[in-house]
């Protein structure tokens, strides 16, 4: 049995298989059911059809500490932020695997830039969103600018997911549901290995349970910005079918 996967850009499409069916891309997929965001113990909202994400409005400047050394290194400071509903951002957790004295420039400027808030049905909402900050040394070193957004980075690229499958559920064999798809946001680290994964698109029948515990195995090669590894986050499509 066959299993199906390629990268179209951060999109990961993984074709799955069961013991007693082939798994298959196939669209449309009318049992997808999209997953409405909802606000943690502390009302800070996360992914989820239907939000708009916070935007950044002005990135600030974070300049190489004295070191000269440190002119001379690539490095993609990485960040989790909650972007309240005034725009002010807080909570920065650094998300890369490993600390580096980069860090605590990149998160003075982490604080000191301007962000518009997430909205939610109309309404601004607190957000939490990944927030980068490249340090890319040279002969001319210029500040490095906090950014939502990495243009240029090349795109993860999956290792195992020929080995890794998902397991079709016994809910939807009971439930006679012979297919459904599962979009699955996953954030993947500057080494490769998935550190988050939460279902944004279910499927519903067992389909999630089993599309995140295969999410959570994959291994990649990691993204890249300027020859730098940097962490990312990607959308992962995992469909199911049987016959």
């Amino acid at each position: 049995m066959k299993k199906i996967a390629c990268l179209l850009g951060l999109m990961l499409v993984v074709a799955t298989q069961c013991v007693w069916g082939q798994a298959l891309v196939r669209m449309p997929f009318p049992r997808t059911q999209p997953v409405e965001p909802q606000p943690d113990k502390d009302g800070i909202y996360s992914q989820g059809m239907g939000l708009t994400p916070a935007q950044l409005v002005h990135g600030s400047a974070a300049v190489f500490p004295g070191d000269p050394s440190s002119a001379k290194v690539k490095h993609v400071c990485a960040f989790l932020v909650v972007v309240g509903i005034d725009g002010k951002p807080s909570a920065i957790e650094l998300l890369n695997q490993h600390p580096s004295k980069l860090d605590d420039v990149a998160i003075a400027a982490v604080k000191e830039s301007q962000f518009s808030p997430a909205d939610y049905k109309g309404k601004p909402v607190p957000t939490r969103m990944t927030v980068w900050v490249p340090f890319i040394g040279g002969k001319n070193v210029l500040p490095a600018l906090v950014t939502s957004r990495l243009n240029g980075v090349t795109p993860p690229v999956a290792g195992n997911s020929d080995t890794v499958g998902a397991e079709f559920p016994a809910q939807a064999r009971q439930d006679k549901v012979d297919s459904g798809t599962v979009l699955v946001h996953v954030r993947v680290s500057e080494e490769g290995k998935v550190i988050d994964a939460t279902v944004i698109r279910a499927a519903g029948h067992g389909f999630d349970e089993n599309a995140l515990k295969a999410a959570e195995k994959y291994r990649f090669k990691p993204a890249t910005f300027e020859g730098a590894p940097v962490l990312t986050d990607i959308t992962v499509q995992v469909n199911f079918t049987a016959f």
